[in-house]
């Protein structure tokens, strides 16, 4: 008769309590922890021997806290867990109603088999560039007199615009407020090297829309 209260008790104690055995809970434990999918949660053991639910933590919480230490303060006592990020928990009650200390009974050590979290790289969508886009080349007509040696000659040039280089053996056109100095200074060359390369008889006369060889 005896044997059978017995297994009756420890019958109605399984029935009272959450299915455990997955976080190892012992006999005599105060405090234990239930493994589920995503979370693990925390169980307290009243004396009258009956379950309560105290805090539940989320494995991505977590992850992305990183190995170390949570705590939840709740009506029936302060819950700590601490862990790594393998598994391996302990659980501390502390305080509340049934005199939970945080040691002996009121700590369990226990082990939850983890989802593994892989990091997905995002990918980085590089930044839109606009293209720098040299302007057109225009056609100008310009009218210029030039007077050389008394004689004075009326001249309609075309002048065409846009982006010039000063690479060596590149062109360059002539355009209205240029000096031999001026374009030497911008392409970096000297006025003399401009006069020899260009069989230049007058330095100080060049003309919109000459053509002139970068040495």
């Amino acid at each position: 008769m005896k044997k059978f209260v017995f297994l009756f008790l420890i019958l109605l104690f399984a029935i009272g309590l959450p299915v455990s055995a997955q976080s190892g809970y012992g006999n005599g434990d105060r405090v234990f922890g239930y493994c589920n999918t995503n979370n693990v949660e925390i169980y307290g053991i009243t004396s009258e021997q009956t379950g309560i639910s105290l805090a539940v933590f989320q494995y991505t919480t977590l992850f992305a806290r990183g190995a170390g230490q949570v705590s939840a303060q709740t009506p029936l006592g302060q819950v700590i867990l601490s862990y790594d990020l393998a598994g391996n928990f302990r659980v501390q009650w502390i305080g509340g109603p049934y005199f939970a200390t945080g040691s002996g009974e009121f700590t369990k050590l226990f082990n939850c088999v983890m989802p593994v979290y892989v990091a997905v790289p995002v990918p980085v969508v590089p930044p839109t560039t606009n293209p720098v886009t040299q302007p057109p080349q225009q056609n100008v007509i310009a009218q210029q007199t030039i007077t050389y040696n008394g004689t004075t000659v009326n001249q309609t040039v075309t002048v065409t615009t846009g982006t010039q280089t000063c690479a060596r053996g590149s062109t360059y056109t002539v355009r209205r407020g240029d000096t031999l100095y001026r374009i030497s200074r911008r392409c970096g060359v000297t006025v003399d090297a401009l006069v020899q390369t260009n069989n230049i008889v007058n330095r100080n006369l060049i003309y919109v829309g000459q053509v002139l060889v970068i040495p």
